[in-house]
């Protein structure tokens, strides 16, 4: 652990939690007010688990990473998102086609859907190819079957993200900046330090303290001289999980620290509730989604001669999939009925979570971790316990109900791709989406909530920023949201580089005639709960 504490925390060692870590320890070097000398910054990354863990929501093999995005602001952040993966395989030193398989990708939308201009005039806004597919070539060069009265547009630009090779190298380009990893330990309290006094944030759940300032007379605060002049203090406890859980070595130990970002993932209740000690929290539920793969099959097993022989060697053969192989991902943006879904709110079935303004597509794409499987599952998933409830997101069940693929996936796969086996599914699992209200993200400066609001006048701002709530679509934008949560963080201690100074000028504000967003577009406090 570094002598003199660090400027940076990051908590939650995800994909966006590595890419912030990441991110903070890049840059031209900086004066910090807390040393008053002008160096990189010193950052520390902490995971509760083992880096790679399959508890929350990075792990896995295959992502879709796309342009292609009926909000015209997502359209607009794509190409930086793309160029900063290049920037993440640049500094792990390794080639970007080990992390990302470009294949293309298809939409498919009702014709009369008004996402049909919405998607195409973003892309033609910001300079996109889009392809628009009859059904004869849809079927003949990638074995998708459009349906009558829908459109099919391709878009060469998406792929599938390796999540596995991405986090490593996000992590391998992190430590060649400078970052210290711990891993087994998790974040158990934070406290703020001012004229030599200590004062705890967190909530203390052990006493049973009802409030961060009831907490605040805890007996086990540490003390004013471990910060070391910084103006936080972590302290972070093993984890059951922790391969030196039984070793004798001390189990818990505090941390100084000028900035905390927190990256919970699906932790991102209790990370507030507790750890930062918030009493208003922003609407944010998980959701178990079941993922199914299921097998291509070869043209003499589809029996149609248009089909050819699997859809990824026809895909292969096509110019305009860049030759780089394998079936385009497919997008379907009708619900499970085939109605039509338009750009307002979306009304969804009982039992799942509230109805917001994105459609809730199927979406298909090559399987990275199963050859010769195709992935796919719904935008839509099972509600599971509500954030308040599920405390801990790896004691999630796993198991997923065949009726899922029965009733929902396999007439779909029949209708839509008949290269596809669409008798069972080979291979079923689920993972978690952590659901803001309109599925925007969340990356803001939360100091001034903290402790209910006692951190308010003993931290600067951007002493903890909050980057959460990405709503299953936020892996291929991870470098960009890390990105985004180090500049919040360190704006008040270094000069942002442009690129830093764009992105946040982007996401401050939101400017769009399908739904204005009221404050800025990852701001937390617009979707506060009453």
């Amino acid at each position: 652990m570094a002598t003199g504490g660090y400027d940076v925390v990051v908590v939650g060692g995800g994909v966006v939690g590595c890419a912030a870590a990441l991110e903070a320890a890049r840059g031209p070097a900086a004066p910090f007010a807390s040393q008053g000398l002008r160096r990189a910054p010193k950052v520390l990354l902490v995971e509760q688990h083992a880096l790679g863990h399959s508890f929350g929501s990075s792990h896995g093999r295959s992502r879709i990473i796309r342009k292609t995005y009926p909000s015209e602001f997502y359209t607009r952040l794509m190409p930086h998102a793309y160029a900063s993966w290049e920037g993440v395989a640049a500094g792990a030193g390794v080639e970007l086609g080990t992390m990302l398989r470009q294949t293309g990708g298809i939409d498919l939308l009702p014709s009369t859907s008004p996402l049909v201009e919405l998607l195409t005039g973003a892309c033609e806004r910001h300079g996109l190819d889009v392809e628009r597919l009859d059904e004869a070539g849809a079927l003949r060069r990638f074995g998708v079957q459009v349906p009558p009265d829908y459109c099919a547009l391709f878009q060469r630009d998406s792929g599938v993200l390796d999540a596995a090779q991405c986090c490593a190298a996000l992590v391998r380009a992190g430590r060649a900046s400078g970052v210290e990893v711990l891993e087994g330990h998790r974040a158990s309290g934070l406290f703020a330090v001012a004229g030599g006094e200590v004062k705890q944030l967190s909530r203390d759940c052990s006493s049973g303290a009802g409030d961060a300032s009831e907490a605040g007379a805890s007996a086990s605060l540490p003390p004013a001289s471990a910060a070391c002049g910084r103006r936080l203090l972590l302290r972070l406890a093993m984890s059951p999980t922790s391969p030196a859980a039984g070793a004798e070595s001390a189990r818990e130990r505090v941390v100084a620290t000028d900035r905390v970002i927190a990256c919970p993932g699906p932790w991102a209740a209790p990370c507030m509730r507790e750890l930062l000690g918030m009493t208003r929290l922003p609407s944010i539920s998980l959701q178990s989604i079941a993922v199914h793969f299921v097998k291509r099959l070869a043209g003499r097993e589809v029996g149609g001669a248009d089909v050819g022989e699997t859809a990824g060697a026809a895909c292969a053969a096509t110019p305009t999939c860049a030759g780089r192989g394998g079936m385009p991902v497919l997008i379907d943006y009708a619900d499970w009925s085939g109605a039509a879904v338009g750009p307002g709110k979306v009304a969804r079935s009982s039992g799942q979570t509230p109805a917001t303004s994105v459609p809730t597509p199927v979406y298909m794409m090559e399987s990275i971790e199963h050859p010769g499987m195709v992935k796919i599952a719904c935008h839509v998933g099972y509600s599971v316990e509500g954030a308040a409830a599920l405390t801990d997101p790896a004691a999630r069940d796993r198991g997923v109900p065949h009726r899922d693929f029965e009733d929902r996936v396999a007439p779909w796969l029949k209708a839509r791709t008949p290269h596809l086996d669409s008798s069972r599914a080979l291979h079923s699992d689920t993972c978690l989406y952590t659901n803001t209200c309109d599925e925007d993200f969340i990356i803001d400066d939360v100091t001034s909530l903290v402790g209910g609001g006692a951190a308010a006048g003993a931290l600067e701002p951007g002493s903890v920023v909050l980057a959460c709530g990405m709503s299953g679509h936020g892996f291929k934008l991870a470098p960009l949201s890390g990105r985004i949560a180090a500049a919040v963080a360190l704006s008040g201690e270094r000069g942002l580089g442009s690129d830093a100074r764009e992105l946040l000028s982007m996401t401050a504000t939101r400017s769009e005639a399908l739904e204005p967003a009221a404050g800025p577009t990852f701001g937390l406090r617009r979707r506060l709960d009453p």
